[in-house]
């Protein structure tokens, strides 16, 4: 008796796929689907290749197999897996490629292998009986051979081993192994893709492998790459794509994945692709170097450097209306000065026309349309703005024809109590005598009679006033831990906060372990909300 072999199914796992060679990510290009005797997917099914495919065969309905080289019924042959075997006692030539055949158990014979036969008493092993009736004689099962003894011995044959497989028998068994470079069961052997393991051993990043035969690949370089030392096996590099007129010199210009150009900045600027933008002092600095202004900022920037610099180099978005200035100003309060030129927030020239705004240093100014702009308190004295939307990475900036100096004498920041703790201001001013009862009545010792480094947002009496709905009234009689909770909202132990500090700090962490956000208002003012 004989056995025919299966093929097993983990050959479908061993479908191979290459990238592509040129692609800068690489793309699995499949081999084709299996064949048998030739034929894809034996004709007997749908090949699932291409990018999207799997390598695999999906077989029509009454076949199976790797390729669909057998049939799904297993006592079922001929090519269209349409008949079905009647052997009694014997085995049938089955599969698609079977006519139906029985081999007969000796001594049985006849078609169905139901009559036995005289002629097949004395049968050797690996034979059946061929014939019908007495006159049947002992044949050889397929795969064997008669010897010169009489004997039946096994054979290799093209049936048994697919092409790349090295064949061998012993006794009536077949034994099929695949060649060194091949992989599989013997029946059907592929070959083998060191692109599978490892990006066949080529460096990861910046080279693709390519397969070039059974257990063969290359490595190739991606593209817009060049090999490193003359050969892709080593990795490769970006061919530059740089030019000296790639970017503006304010740019670093570096090579993409894709082989083009691209202009980059630093984390601290703003770019448009082609160059790039500091922050409001460096772009003071690169105005008084190059272009139409060059030389006639270079006192402008003394003049700002000594009187806002810090938030014109960390502070932002601001809007800076920068004075040409040839001759140094004197006995001027320079950050007085300089904050008379800023709006807090960012603003394009045509945002500004016809409005009036809040300058970050107590003025007011207005903008007249036809690029001229006045201060509220000095509208007789005309500035014209002779460019604007300089980009900076904090900011905008419009240069104007003179330094804007107002005749109203507003201080910078009020020294009135400068020597003074915050409970002691508190008791000085009465306009703040509402907020310093809470203090006084909360059960509690307020915290800002340390030593500090404190912030306190104190609210007016009409703030106060305006808030009473019975809550604080209720706090104050039956719950001062909830006042002393509101009051803690309103304090910050952290550091000493100044206005300049609070136009740059989006938001600040209260005593109460609340976030307290901080926004500029279109009004120009500083305006919180937790």
């Amino acid at each position: 008796m004989f056995l025919f072999s299966h093929i097993s199914p983990y050959l479908a796992s061993l479908y191979l796929c290459t990238p592509h060679p040129k692609d800068t990510n690489p793309v699995l290009v499949p081999h084709t689907c299996p064949s048998w005797s030739g034929k894809t997917c034996n004709y007997r099914g749908s090949c699932s290749d291409g990018e999207t495919g799997n390598g695999t065969c999906i077989c029509d309905d009454k076949f199976s197999g790797f390729a669909c080289n057998e049939c799904k019924n297993p006592n079922a042959y001929g090519v269209n897996c349409d008949k079905e075997c009647d052997c009694n006692r014997g085995v049938c030539n089955k599969g698609p490629e079977g006519d139906g055949q029985c081999f007969c158990q000796p001594p049985f014979t006849g078609k169905r292998c139901d009559q036995l036969s005289s002629g097949c008493r004395s049968c050797p092993p690996y034979s059946f009986c061929r014939g019908d009736g007495d006159a049947a004689v002992c044949d050889c099962l397929p795969g064997h051979r008669k010897t010169s003894q009489g004997k039946c011995a096994t054979v290799c044959s093209s049936r048994d081993c697919d092409e790349n497989a090295q064949c061998s028998s012993q006794g009536s068994k077949v034994t099929c192994v695949c060649k060194p470079d091949y992989e599989g069961n013997g029946r059907v052997c592929v070959p083998k893709n060191p692109c599978n393991q490892n990006n066949g051993d080529c460096p990861v990043n910046s080279t693709v492998c390519a397969f070039s035969g059974a257990n063969k690949s290359t490595c190739q370089c991606m593209a817009g790459m060049r090999p490193v030392g003359g050969s892709a096996q080593f990795g490769c590099e970006l061919v530059s794509a740089c030019l000296k007129d790639s970017c503006h010199p304010s740019a670093s210009c570096r090579t993409g994945l894709d082989g083009h150009d691209r202009c980059e900045c630093s984390s601290e600027q703003i770019g448009d692709g082609w160059r790039c933008y500091g922050n409001l002092m460096e772009q003071l600095l690169e105005l008084d170097r190059t272009g139409d202004h060059r030389g006639n900022l270079t006192e402008t920037i003394a003049l700002f450097e000594k009187g806002c610099s810090l938030l014109l180099n960390h502070g932002g978005p601001i809007t800076a209306f920068i004075p040409l200035l040839r001759a140094p100003l004197t006995r001027v309060n320079e950050e007085e000065v300089c904050k008379n030129h800023l709006i807090l927030g960012e603003h394009l020239y045509k945002d500004l026309e016809g409005k009036d705004f809040s300058l970050y240093g107590g003025g007011r100014l207005r903008s007249k349309g036809n690029k001229k702009v006045i201060l509220m308190d000095e509208p007789t004295v005309v500035y014209s703005v002779l460019s604007e939307n300089h980009p900076a990475a904090n900011g905008v900036i419009h240069i104007i024809d003179g330094v804007m100096i107002s005749s109203m004498n507003r201080p910078v920041r009020n020294e009135k109590f400068s020597a003074l703790r915050i409970s002691q201001i508190l008791r000085k001013d009465d306009q703040f005598n509402r907020f310093l009862s809470l203090v006084d009545n909360c059960g509690a010792l307020p915290p800002f009679r340390g030593s500090g480094p404190f912030t306190v947002f104190v609210p007016t009496n009409q703030a106060i006033d305006a808030a009473r709905d019975g809550s604080i009234l209720y706090m104050l009689n039956n719950a001062e831990h909830k006042l002393q909770e509101l009051l803690k909202y309103h304090m910050i132990s952290q550091a000493s906060l100044t206005s300049d500090d609070l136009a740059v700090v989006p938001r600040i962490h209260t005593m109460a372990n609340q976030v307290v956000r901080v926004s500029v208002t279109n009004n120009v003012s500083l305006a919180y909300a937790n």
